[in-house]
């Protein structure tokens, strides 16, 4: 069930083809879309429900955690400090911007950090 690497390496593709062209509302678009696949797996595989089953749970965690690193890496041009407020919660090196870094997996049993606040309060 594990989202594979082959849709990651089209849309990353993508990616850098609209960067050189500077599409800049289409790469957030698909970025979004990229990163909606998180709420469909938990929306079906509810990795948060210990009444599901463990495998597919892990499996559904495990591949968000994976899109989420690269969507974090395809938004660091955009909201660079928010992301580097993700990057700090994952607890991944700082080295995770590298292009290279697009479409590797994290690691099974890696320790994330407390959530920080990644969007300030607002009054109104």
């Amino acid at each position: 069930m594990n989202f594979n690497g082959k849709e990651t390496k089209k849309i990353f593709q993508t990616y850098l083809k609209m960067m050189e062209k500077g599409d800049f509302p289409k790469i957030l678009f698909m970025i979004e879309n990229y990163a909606r696949i998180i709420n469909g797996l938990f929306a079906q595989y509810k990795p948060h429900d210990d009444r599901h089953d463990e495998t597919e749970r892990k499996d559904a965690l495990f591949s968000s955690f994976y899109i989420l690193k690269n969507v974090m890496i395809m938004l660091h041009p955009f909201v660079p400090e928010t992301m580097e407020k993700l990057r700090s919660t994952l607890n991944l090196p700082d080295s995770v911007y590298s292009i290279n870094e697009f479409g590797k997996e994290v690691i099974g049993g890696h320790k994330i950090n407390s959530q920080d606040s990644y969007f300030p309060s607002v009054s109104g």
